[in-house]
């Protein structure tokens, strides 16, 4: 028997010592017409699914063979990376580029459950792996808000071991997540 179809998504969780980094990164960034996102909320997308099984991507998930890596959060950009967005992001970058394998390794697991590669943010290039810090109603210049977060490397860099299948709801408040699957990475 399948799940009832979630809204869900693939990401990497940084460890708490990141999310403080982030946390204290923040603290002090005034938007204009938006919000920062929360604690809770801070991940790295690997890939959107929209509406999920999320017992059959974490099924499909399992074993993936990509093996762990060490990474790091950039300091803050905007997403699309030009100088109006509407979105405040720090990028998840590592020397040798395993995190587009992983993402594209993700992808590979879930074609055939039907989810394509999300496009949504790079026009015809593929996801960039990222960690939204805030959501703007309107697009705006980013280059005051991300010097309010800096250009230099958010907290340290941390081995990622495993991902994670989210659960989103939306709320009125901002999306709230449940991490419904664990994949630990080979």
């Amino acid at each position: 028997m399948t799940a009832e179809p979630v809204r869900a998504f693939v990401a990497i969780r940084p460890p708490e010592s990141v999310l403080d980094a982030i946390a204290a990164r923040t603290a002090r960034l005034v938007l204009p017409h938006g919000r920062l996102t929360t604690r809770d909320q801070w991940h790295v997308t690997l890939q959107f699914l929209g509406k999920a099984d999320v017992d059959a991507v974490g099924d499909a998930l399992t074993d993936i063979d990509v093996g762990a890596k060490e990474v790091r959060l950039s300091g803050a950009g905007s997403l699309p990376p030009e100088r109006r967005s509407k979105y405040l992001v720090a990028y998840l970058f590592d020397a040798d580029g395993w995190v587009f394998g992983l993402r594209d390794a993700v992808a590979e697991r879930l074609l055939p459950l039907g989810f394509e590669p999300d496009h949504r943010d790079r026009g015809a290039q593929r996801l960039w792996p990222h960690l939204t810090l805030a959501r703007l109603k309107a697009a705006t210049r980013m280059e005051d808000l991300a010097a309010g977060v800096g250009s230099e490397p958010i907290g340290e860099p941390w081995t990622v071991d495993e991902i994670v299948v989210y659960e989103s709801q939306l709320r009125s408040t901002g999306a709230e997540y449940a991490a419904r699957a664990r994949i630990p990475l080979a």
